[in-house]
């Protein structure tokens, strides 16, 4: 992933399983962003959801090309009969890109 993406802009999201609340998976997820030079999107569950935080939006801009996260959160319309979708919120971000 590092050689590939070298100087392009990356979104990076996903179900990573890594819980924000775990020391060792706050470490690893650490060295995951630096590695690449990824930013936090600030997408997580809305407070008082009752959801943990193992899902991330993780963004980077590249040499000619700049991602500036302009919102982020969890779309709670994901739902069924009034269960969710699947067993983790969904996230979204909301992105500007500019040419640099």
């Amino acid at each position: 992933l590092r050689r590939a993406s070298a100087s392009v802009p990356l979104v990076v999201g996903g179900d990573l399983n890594l819980h924000h609340d775990d020391p060792g998976d706050r470490a690893l997820l650490a060295g995951f962003v630096a590695a690449l030079g990824l930013a936090d999107s600030q997408a997580r569950p809305a407070p008082g959801s009752g959801w943990g935080r193992i899902d991330y939006l993780l963004v980077r801009s590249g040499t000619d090309v700049a991602l500036e996260v302009l919102e982020a959160g969890m779309a709670a319309e994901f739902v069924h009969d009034g269960a969710p979708l699947s067993d983790h919120p969904a996230l979204w971000a909301r992105l500007r890109v500019v040419a640099r």
